[in-house]
């Protein structure tokens, strides 16, 4: 009489992650990822123990040879992702280690590599003095604040302005949260995307930025920055008034103005916008397509 199958139960997973110290946000990420993955190798959505134990190879040469996806940069968070399957059933997977070390350095020459045609496109629409003069005429509190925020500064993400406050000055802000600091003319980011590792940001704001936040909590008679607005809601918002997204316009800054800093004004630079020096040279720093007057 031969044995039953033993299936293989995503509890095993689970409690693999209860002894890790993964964000929650990373587990579900990482459990989409192995399930898309094994979805694809095997055509189904469940799987025998066995089969798992035996699948690093089939996995392996998938995500590096089957798969329709070209960038490097996602084989690489799949690959990633599976080295944790194998992990929680305790298997060896030296041909996923061998592969992701390879797809890692794949992915960062792709990263310093030119922008695709789409991204391209969201990147030579960006204008700072066009925003500037947009910021002059425009009435909406909101939007006007925005058009400054964005032309007048190095770009932060969106959500280190969204739900700032506004004080007198930085006695009055709290550690808990992020604040403008009026009569010191500074941004103090206590939270953001890389707070853990870059820790709080100190951030002096140009005078003309700091009027303009002046202006917008006088009009809203409260001292929270764009406060009615989700995440969601916030990034569509400046998506749809800006014309571009703040990734590509935090590429079009860095552009522009990195060949100009000294080494000091760079890490500067990188320090205030929330990155380091080799993701500003491979991530942000692109060629910028000069049209003479005569081809306008």
């Amino acid at each position: 009489m031969s044995r039953p199958i033993k299936r293989f139960d995503w509890k095993t997973l689970e409690e693999y992650f209860d002894k890790t110290e993964l964000r929650e946000s990373s587990k579900t990420s990482i459990e989409t990822r192995i399930r898309k993955i094994l979805n694809d190798v095997f055509g189904r959505k469940d799987y025998s123990i066995n089969e798992l134990k035996k699948s690093p190879q089939k996995v392996c040469d998938y995500i590096s040879k089957g798969w329709d996806i070209r960038r490097h940069s996602t084989k690489k968070t799949y690959l990633f992702a599976m080295t944790h399957l194998y992990k929680a059933l305790n298997v060896k997977y030296d041909c996923i280690t061998k592969q992701l070390k390879e797809t890692m350095e794949l992915a960062e020459a792709e990263r310093a590599g030119e922008m695709n045609e789409k991204t391209k496109e969201k990147f030579n629409k960006v204008n700072f003095k066009e925003l500037k003069e947009k910021a002059k005429k425009e009435e909406n509190p909101d939007l006007r604040l925005v058009y400054w925020l964005y032309s007048a500064m190095p770009p932060l993400r969106g959500n280190e302005w969204r739900g700032t406050r506004v004080v007198a000055n930085e006695k009055k802000g709290k550690d808990s949260e992020n604040f403008v600091a009026l009569k010191e003319k500074k941004l103090i980011v206590n939270k953001s995307k890389t707070s853990e590792t870059h820790g709080k940001k100190v951030i002096d704001l140009p005078t003309e930025v700091v009027n303009e936040l002046k202006k917008y909590v006088a009009s809203k008679e409260h001292d929270i920055l764009f406060d009615d607005y989700s995440a969601s809601t916030f990034t569509k918002m400046l998506n749809k008034n800006l014309g571009f997204s703040i990734h590509a316009l935090r590429k079009r800054y860095v552009s522009e103005h990195f060949d100009k800093m000294t080494p000091k004004e760079r890490v500067e630079l990188a320090r205030t916008m929330g990155h380091t020096i080799q993701t500003a040279m491979l991530d942000y720093k692109k060629p910028i397509e000069v049209v003479s007057d005569e081809e306008d």
